[in-house]
């Protein structure tokens, strides 16, 4: 049995509705939207009572990444408080943890960085947690986040809530590759999250020495080598 979602409007949901946003509620004359709404006419029913009212939201609704990999990056719960657009989504991040981040779990007990992942997740209530998986997909860790929210009671290690400074070596990202053309290059590729409100400040240098002191060496520079 197959029922198809229909607006209040009486007009069916097309992919238009999903890809664009928000959706509408849906409409209380029949199915689902009407057995989660204050038209269920199941008044006999010793449970009725129990049955909650999604105020034209029935359904879950998910946003994936356009990147061709399907993740999920929003996602609803169900119920008009919880629909795309509401403030209390799930949203999901994806990313690469630091070296930093593995040693301080683990120590010298894991493998090199590029085998693991970083996903953070942001809850209805806006608690962050994180989860590192390994290559096979296969979760080592999980943990909470960030601050606690205005709603939520902080940890008792740390009932103020104050913040840690970190710092965190780039270096272990640091990758040495050919380009097309074939000249060897110097990526690093870091993904921040901030997940406050608050701004932040990125600052770097490169070491004293290296490419700014080649022409002492070599009389005059060359950009496309590799030194």
């Amino acid at each position: 049995m197959k029922e198809d979602p229909v607006f209040s409007t009486g007009t069916a949901f097309d992919k238009a509705d999903f890809d664009l946003g928000t959706s509408a509620a849906m409409g209380t004359a029949s199915g689902a939207g009407r057995y989660y709404s204050s038209a269920n006419d199941l008044t006999s029913d010793p449970f009725r009572s129990r049955i909650p009212d999604a105020e034209g939201y029935p359904y879950s609704q998910a946003i994936v990444s356009n990147d061709n990999l399907g993740r999920v990056e929003i996602r609803s719960g169900v119920g008009l408080t919880h629909r795309i657009g509401s403030g209390h989504e799930i949203h999901h991040y994806y990313i690469k943890p630091t070296d930093r981040d593995l040693r301080e779990l683990f120590g010298s007990n894991v493998g090199n960085l590029s085998h693991y992942d970083k996903q953070v997740k942001v809850d209805a209530n806006g608690q962050a947690s994180a989860s590192y998986t390994d290559q096979q997909g296969r979760i080592i860790a999980t943990g909470l986040m960030n601050g606690a929210p205005t709603n939520l009671l902080p940890l008792d290690n740390n009932p103020a809530g104050i913040p840690v400074t970190t710092i965190s070596s780039l270096m272990p990202m640091n990758l040495i590759t050919t380009d097309a053309n074939g000249n060897m290059q110097s990526v690093v590729d870091y993904t921040h999250l901030n997940l406050g409100t608050n701004s932040i400040t990125l600052t770097y240098d490169l070491v004293q020495g290296g490419m700014n002191s080649i022409g002492e060496y070599f009389g005059t520079s060359c950009a496309s080598c590799f030194y």
